[in-house]
């Protein structure tokens, strides 16, 4: 695995900024919340979080300044800053099969969390450590872009789209 993709699974926990916009209903909790309705395989997972990745480079410009995280939300609610990184790092982390599983945070309900510092969008995905490896993703915006979104996914997985920041209280696990 690239030394970049090997940084960024170091990365850490949710941050103060979306621990504070969650509880404030700031953007990106002040939408809808996209998430898988079924259990998606790790291949399904792959290409969800593909089309997602082109879809977010295309409206918001390669170049956004982008922070990777595991989110504890739902495991315990620990928060710390994420590392900086980019669309071109995200790619490689979502590249190959090997390259996303590589992603996992080794915790129950740990998600890999990448968002913009502008806070416009919020990406997540987990991928169980159990074999075969179940995996669940959420995407959350404004409702137009998420449902938009969701329009592009429902080929690939079974979509659910709920209140973001209800979606958010009823999951904390802190």
């Amino acid at each position: 695995m690239c030394n970049q993709c090997n940084e960024l699974i170091e990365s850490t926990s949710m941050d103060d900024y979306l621990d504070d916009a969650w509880q404030n209903v700031d953007q990106p909790f002040d939408g809808l919340t996209l998430r898988n309705e079924l259990a998606l395989s790790p291949k399904q997972l792959l290409a969800v979080l593909e089309a997602v990745v082109v879809n977010l480079e295309q409206q918001y410009g390669r170049g956004q300044r982008l922070l990777d995280l595991q989110d504890w939300h739902e495991h315990d609610g620990f928060r710390r800053e994420g590392t900086v990184c980019s669309f071109t790092i995200v790619r490689k982390m979502i590249e190959t099969e090997p390259r996303l599983l590589a992603t996992r945070t080794g915790e129950h309900r740990v998600y890999r969390a990448i968002y913009p510092t502008s806070g416009e969008w919020l990406l997540r995905w987990y991928i169980g450590d159990e074999e075969p490896p179940e995996c669940d993703m959420t995407f959350s915006t404004n409702e137009s872009d998420t449902n938009a979104m969701a329009a592009k996914l429902r080929p690939l997985m079974d979509v659910s789209l709920e209140e973001s920041a209800g979606y958010f209280r009823r999951a904390y696990g802190g």
